[in-house]
């Protein structure tokens, strides 16, 4: 969860040059943990489930899925007030957790 974090932090602070112009880039991801006896498809569900919570809460944020919310998500992190954008979803499973992940 703190190196989805971390990862965020450091896209949302590098700029793109492009056409003349210099954007900023920002990502939202849902993380998910297995607990027993889960499916891969489970899994990849929740952080897809945790993905689209931070995305509805604004962008820019990271998720844990099966905290009270969502079923929802708990917010982890988040910069409000970022413009949203690209809203290209993918999941990725790594071991024992998943996460979905967008660009904002």
């Amino acid at each position: 969860m703190e190196r989805v974090e971390e990862i965020r932090v450091w896209v949302a602070a590098g700029r793109v040059p492009a056409g003349g112009h210099t954007l900023s880039v920002s990502f939202s991801a849902g993380v998910a943990a297995v607990s027993g006896g889960m499916e891969a498809g489970e899994l990849l569900h929740a952080a897809d489930e945790a993905l689209y919570a931070a995305k509805r809460a604004g962008r820019n944020r990271v998720m844990l899925a099966g905290a009270a919310e969502v079923p929802g998500a708990a917010e982890v992190s988040g910069a409000a007030g970022v413009p949203g954008g690209v809203g290209v979803g993918r999941a990725v499973e790594t071991g024992a957790a998943a996460a979905g992940t967008a660009a904002a």
